[in-house]
């Protein structure tokens, strides 16, 4: 397990030594040194990006440790597969939102970000189903055990929700310089999370793997409303313009 990050580091250091070289010597960029100023303004500008990062990996974290101390180890391995198979899920819609970031930011198109959503939530859509259908053999080829598939399929909701929340968050209000919104929107979940996380602590609900994959869900929807609130009220302020 040791080496895992050990060879992701070496692949991060030879594809960023490539990378400098093509840069410097192919392309014939230069470095220059940029003022305090403009640093100044660029770590301001990012902070709720970065703040909006850290929110979630926390986020994230308690929920495993949550999870492993009212229920058990077990439940943690089907809830880390349901994780890892939305990733995969995910991975296809990602590429397409990291892709059509730069002319997004640079034309600000809301048609083209139209498109995009399409797409990507079709895409989507297309691969939750497949994998559904293929749930069973998936758990038994990675568990070599039966388990309860509901929880898994119910988590798998996440990828559809994601895939328009997501865009949102990043083609829409990152790239069209509307930083705070995304970190308003991680507070307003994050809120949402630990009063649900409060209420089945309090009555003696948080002890099956469903709850936590509920808990989950709801925030994801609690994310998901925001950012479509948000996103229609500066739809309707570009359009007035």
């Amino acid at each position: 397990v040791l080496f895992v990050p050990i060879i992701y580091n070496m692949g991060y250091i030879v594809s960023g030594i490539m990378s400098l070289y093509v840069t410097i010597h192919i392309l014939g960029i230069k470095f220059c040194s940029p003022s305090l100023k403009y640093m100044i303004f660029y770590i301001k500008d990012s902070s709720a990006i970065f703040a909006t990062d850290v929110v979630c990996t926390i986020k994230d974290k308690l929920n495993y440790f949550m999870l492993g101390l009212q229920v058990g180890m077990a439940e943690i391995v089907v809830y880390d597969l349901s994780l890892k198979l939305n990733t995969i899920i995910s991975k296809p819609f990602t590429i397409l939102l990291t892709v059509m970031f730069p002319r997004q930011a640079k034309n600000k198109n809301l048609h083209l970000l139209k498109q995009t959503a399409i797409i990507g939530f079709s895409i989507t859509l297309f691969l939750t189903i497949v994998a559904n259908v293929f749930l069973p053999y998936i758990v038994d080829f990675f568990l070599h055990k039966k388990i309860d598939l509901m929880p898994v399929r119910l988590m798998m909701l996440a990828p559809i929700i994601l895939s328009i929340s997501v865009l949102i968050s990043n083609n829409f209000f990152v790239a069209f310089g509307h930083n705070k919104i995304v970190l308003y929107s991680i507070l307003v979940t994050t809120v949402v999370y630990l009063l649900s996380l409060l209420i089945l602590f309090q009555t003696g609900n948080l002890n099956t793997l469903m709850s936590f994959v509920l808990l989950s869900i709801v925030s994801y929807l609690v994310e998901f409303i925001y950012r479509i609130i948000k996103s229609f009220q500066l739809i309707k302020q570009y359009k007035a313009k």
